[in-house]
């Protein structure tokens, strides 16, 4: 029987210690290593052979590590889309995809984990994603716009108060005194900042998070209202109603609800901000508006 075979892992100490000899190997003299190479029988330095390769290959697997890539397009035209952000549940890593919609995630851990996905404009798309170690992963993704029909309103007070509908009435509106507004000047100035942070600073609404499996979702609630339930605001984007509130009476459809990370402060023009019915101008006062309205302004050009 050839002994060298049948010897197990136990009566074989040479293997316990090939790390340690490899490390030593790499640290020597010429003079030294060629003496190591005669003392020591050839099998065993196939051996360590084998296994400085194996290590070595896993640890430049292990540099690389693993990657999510593919195209962002709109769900109804296939268009390439240029700014989406996609990044990990927990905001890092994240990335944005180029004009031609493609995009790299990279530094992501083995395994499953949750991807999220936001433009403005569009409704977020979150998904598990199972990313092999060493894999670069190829996923296109496709995102729906958002409604914009925006609900008629029955309402005198527009011609009683001079109030304009669009941006253009943005200080107009301000000159009231009802709401709060945070101006182009102000956005430009707090860029590094999120909109969440910058929400949380005015009294009257807070920035509330929902449970699972809505959790990743910040939703801007008033703090006013009286009810069961969270009174999530309304939400109007450019003029268009994109969010309709249920009251303080009735659960959430957090689900649909609007949230305050898929849109930057870059991306932003103006903000108001109604925290109730009492302050709300009547172009913006639905049916529903009870909880308040965030009106939001995107930049133009």
């Amino acid at each position: 029987m050839n002994t060298e075979k049948s010897r197990t892992g136990a009566e074989r100490p040479e293997l316990h210690v090939v790390s340690a000899t490899v490390r030593q190997f790499i640290r020597v003299s010429p003079c030294q290593a060629f003496a190591f190479a005669v003392a020591v029988p050839w099998r065993r330095l196939l051996r360590i052979a084998s296994v400085a390769l194996i290590t070595s290959t896993t640890f430049a697997a292990n540099l690389r590590g693993q990657a999510l890539t593919g195209t962002v397009k709109e769900d109804s035209t296939q268009r390439a889309l240029e700014g989406a952000e996609i990044s990990l549940e927990s905001g890092n890593p994240r990335t944005r995809s180029a004009a031609s919609g493609r995009y790299l995630l990279d530094n992501l851990r083995e395994g499953r984990q949750r991807i999220h996905v936001r433009l403005l404009g569009f409704r977020p798309v979150d998904m598990l994603v199972s990313v092999a170690a060493g894999e670069t992963k190829v996923m296109d993704i496709t995102l729906v716009r958002m409604p914009v029909a925006l609900d008629t309103v029955a309402t005198t007070e527009r011609s009683t108060l001079g109030v304009g509908v669009g941006f253009e009435a943005f200080d107009e509106r301000r000159r009231l005194g009802f709401g709060k507004f945070v101006d182009s000047t102000a956005l430009r100035s707090n860029e590094n900042r999120k909109v969440v942070d910058l929400l949380r600073q005015f009294p009257g609404v807070k920035v509330y998070i929902p449970s699972a499996p809505n959790h990743f979702k910040r939703v801007l609630v008033s703090s006013r209202a009286e009810g069961r339930f969270p009174c999530v605001l309304d939400v109007v984007m450019d003029g268009a109603l994109i969010h309709r509130s249920t009251g303080a009476s009735t659960p959430p459809d957090f689900e649909r609800a609007f949230d305050l990370t898929s849109i930057d402060i870059a991306s932003l023009a103006g903000i108001e901000i109604y925290r109730s019915a009492a302050e709300i101008p009547g172009v913006f006062n639905g049916a529903t508006a009870a909880c308040g309205v965030l009106v939001l302004w995107t930049r133009r050009g």
